[in-house]
């Protein structure tokens, strides 16, 4: 589990000074499926995710919660992994204006070359969840 924690923005204008709590955005992988039998299997995917590619998921949630605090929500990804192991044709169900972002980090994803069972690259179509929370 990633840690949270919030962060503060000072901005002083004369004499006064204001402190705002930003939100931090937390994001947890809550579903993958996988809709092809092949090598690359949703765990793999997920720990991929995890470890590489969830600061970016953070960037474009984190820009969302500067023009809306209280943003949260769930987001749903569609992609198909290509036998070259690159992400092709992804598909992003999100809340607000957070699509367009997701969508973008998603194209440039790269995974382990899926094989089917006779050790051939393939494609294979995946779906991953993600729940988008925050902690002040």
């Amino acid at each position: 589990m990633r840690s949270i924690a919030a962060v503060m923005v000072v901005t002083s204008c004369g004499s006064a000074t204001r402190v705002d709590t930003i939100a931090k955005p937390h994001i947890t992988i809550t579903g993958n499926e996988s809709f092809d039998e092949s090598t690359l299997v949703p765990s793999q995917m997920v720990v991929t995710i995890s470890r590489t590619y969830l600061a970016g998921l953070e960037r474009c949630y984190s820009e969302l919660l500067r023009r809306e605090p209280s943003a949260r929500g769930t987001v749903v990804i569609d992609l198909t992994v290509t036998a070259s192991g690159a992400v092709a044709n992804p598909k992003v169900r999100a809340f607000a204006d957070l699509g367009g972002c997701v969508e973008s980090q998603v194209r440039t994803w790269s995974f382990p070359i899926p094989n089917d069972a006779d050790g051939t690259p393939t494609d294979a179509r995946f779906q991953v969840t993600l729940a988008l929370e925050t902690s002040r």
